[in-house]
């Protein structure tokens, strides 16, 4: 270790920092590791004994975080261990606290303006209200003393998908990029100053909805769901009547979790679909197999219940609605039931099948995109590349002088 020259006032207070440590019951190696990084401090152009001892620490921690960030918290507690040796109260946690209050009141309107504003699901407010949290409390952790999203700058945001969010899928990355722009948005709506460079940078990494095709399931493993329940038992009938909800609707697992027996129109024949993820509510037909499939389970498996939601627990909290999870659960059964791959765990699959089943029996995508309750084309186009036939058919041309390549 280099030598390194201290004069006689450091030297002095540094002992005296000892001494008030070991009264204090610290252990050696933390009474060394804190002489350290106090004498930095003393030695460095940030102390000056003429001005205030607080001032000095704040601006030396501001700079020790952004080039020690790994040791910041040990240099903190150290600075303030000194603090205390020297003044005789602890040191004032007021500024920290302002800031974690400041986040929290950040999160909240932020959640509010979500929710009330643009009308998102509650999932999707939780997702980015959750993804925005770490990001602020990244940016809390570069700048502690002085928190400031009125600071915070496109070099910020680049710094934090290097630093902390580099080994995530580029599809989370982009949610993340997603929350984070939505969130200088919400400030900006509320009139908070907000630097200009943010804007000025694409904050979604690119990624590439369209580069591949779209996994759905293989005609055998989507015809043998239907066919792996025990209709025979309560909870067959129940589930074979979920599966039905997927496999002839091409609903969303959230939509079939929230489905009520106020939903069907059964003197029309319609199935009323609310609580969208695009909160725009539409309508289905029932078709023959689904709705004996409902009133199969509504006659002699559903028990009896306050809840209006359609699909209810049996076992845990009898009579309660299923949530999401639920849903799931019975989805898994079925797929390892059928044999399916163990990777497949999601509902999603079986809307991608659906679709493309749709659109391969010839309907257009605007046709596709309503039936699936799509906002945009953009969402349904993907599935077009699924009909591998007819891209085949499209791409194989006239060959000059002859008929077609195929």
């Amino acid at each position: 270790m280099p030598y390194v020259f201290l004069t006689s006032p450091i030297r002095q207070k540094l002992n005296q920092f000892r001494i008030f440590l070991a009264e204090h019951e610290y252990r050696e190696s933390t009474i060394i590791g804190y002489h350290t990084y106090v004498s930095r401090f003393l030695r460095s152009n940030y102390y000056d004994e003429n001005f205030d001892l607080r001032d000095q620490i704040n601006i030396f921690l501001q700079n020790e975080a952004l080039k020690a960030p790994q040791t910041f918290k040990d240099c903190r507690a150290a600075l303030y261990a000194y603090f205390k040796s020297l003044i005789g109260s602890p040191y004032s946690k007021k500024e920290k606290e302002n800031s974690i209050n400041t986040i929290k009141e950040l999160l909240d309107g932020f959640q509010q303006y979500q929710e009330n504003v643009k009308h998102l699901t509650e999932t999707s407010v939780i997702s980015e209200v959750s993804w925005v949290k770490k990001f602020l409390n990244f940016i809390y952790q570069q700048s502690p003393v002085n928190f400031n999203v009125s600071k915070i700058y496109a070099l910020d945001i680049r710094n934090y998908f290097t630093d902390e969010v580099a080994h995530l899928k580029p599809s989370t990355k982009g949610r993340i990029a997603t929350a984070i722009r939505n969130f200088f948005l919400y400030l900006k709506f509320s009139c908070v100053n907000v630097d200009e460079s943010i804007f000025k940078i694409p904050l979604s990494p690119a990624v590439w909805k369209l580069n591949s095709i779209p996994t759905v399931l293989t005609d055998e493993e989507f015809e043998s769901l239907p066919n792996c329940f025990d209709k025979s038992r309560p909870v067959g009938i129940r589930d074979y009547a979920i599966t039905l909800s997927f496999i002839e609707l091409g609903l969303r697992c959230t939509e079939v979790a929230s489905l009520t027996l106020d939903d069907f129109d059964w003197k029309n024949s319609i199935i009323n679909i609310k609580n969208t993820k695009t909160h725009a509510d539409r309508s289905l037909p029932i078709s023959s197999t689904f709705g004996k499939a409902i009133v199969d389970y509504l006659k002699n498996s559903r028990p009896a219940s306050k809840s209006r939601v359609l699909f209810i627990r049996f076992s845990h909290t009898q009579g309660e609605p299923m949530g999401r999870e639920q849903i799931r659960g019975v989805m898994r059964r079925a797929y390892k039931r059928s044999g399916i791959s163990e990777s497949i765990t999601g509902t999603h699959i079986l809307r991608r099948t659906v679709a493309s089943k749709i659109y391969k029996k010839g309907c257009t995508l605007k046709m596709v995109a309503d039936i699936l309750g799509h906002e945009s084309l953009d969402s349904t186009a993907i599935y077009t590349k699924i009909d591998t036939e007819t891209l085949l058919q499209q791409a194989a041309g006239i060959w000059p002088g002859g008929g077609s390549l195929c």
